[in-house]
């Protein structure tokens, strides 16, 4: 019989870690939707409005840095300019994010609370700066985190931002939480533990720490 959740994160107790870095897009919330909207407008505004972007489809790209999300998804688009469209993006996006904002999951924000008063918590994401800013705007979580990194800040990949994350604060046993393929490749290449979200975006195999519900990571944790 597969173990629960609970009983499968229970030796994380044991690990005696010192920090847990999180993952944002499909692990702390969901913004796909907001994301979408915006791209749309910028394909719109670039006379390309018959191609659209659904949310499922910002799931898919999410946790790439936007040079690679775009490729990925208007590459096909005859005559294209990447470059260009991308820019473009960047402005709708962030104003889509302006009135709209994404969901937290479910016990994120008391969660976030409880683990910080035992853990030194951080944030490393591929995301934008505006991006991270507007997460921390909108649901004031900041506090409870020692430090964090985005792609948009340090232009480097995500192992790299966890490793100068463990450099910088000096942590000895960290595991980094995240959803998708992408985020184990970076904490495996940064040398910490994954922690997989599968209520996220991604679609691994079953893990070792797996997270079905963000609950379960604060009872484990707390």
């Amino acid at each position: 019989m597969e173990p629960s959740t609970g009983q499968s994160l229970n030796y994380m107790r044991e690990m005696r870690y010192d920090s847990i870095i999180f993952d944002l897009d499909g692990t702390l919330w969901d913004a796909s939707q907001v994301t979408a909207n915006g791209w749309n407008n910028a394909l719109i505004k670039n006379g390309l409005g018959k191609y659209k972007v659904s949310s499922a489809d910002v799931r898919e790209v999410s946790g790439m840095p936007l040079q690679e999300c775009t490729s990925i998804l208007f590459a096909h688009i005859p005559n294209i300019d990447l470059v260009a469209l991308e820019k473009l993006i960047c402005t709708e996006e962030e104003k889509a994010f302006k009135v709209d904002c994404g969901r937290l999951y479910p016990d994120v924000k008391n969660g976030i609370r409880d683990i910080s008063q035992k853990y030194h918590l951080f944030l490393v994401s591929n995301c934008q700066s505006w991006y991270l800013n507007r997460f921390w705007d909108q649901f004031n979580l900041e506090k409870y985190f020692t430090g964090q990194d985005c792609h948009g800040n340090a232009n480097k990949t995500k192992s790299e931002m966890i490793k100068m994350i463990l450099q910088k604060y000096n942590l000895k046993n960290s595991i980094y939480i995240g959803d998708t393929k992408g985020d184990k490749a970076a904490a495996m290449e940064a040398g910490v533990d994954f922690g997989y979200a599968s209520y996220g975006f991604g679609d691994l195999e079953e893990e070792e720490k797996t997270i079905r519900r963000f609950r379960d990571l604060t009872n484990c944790l707390t």
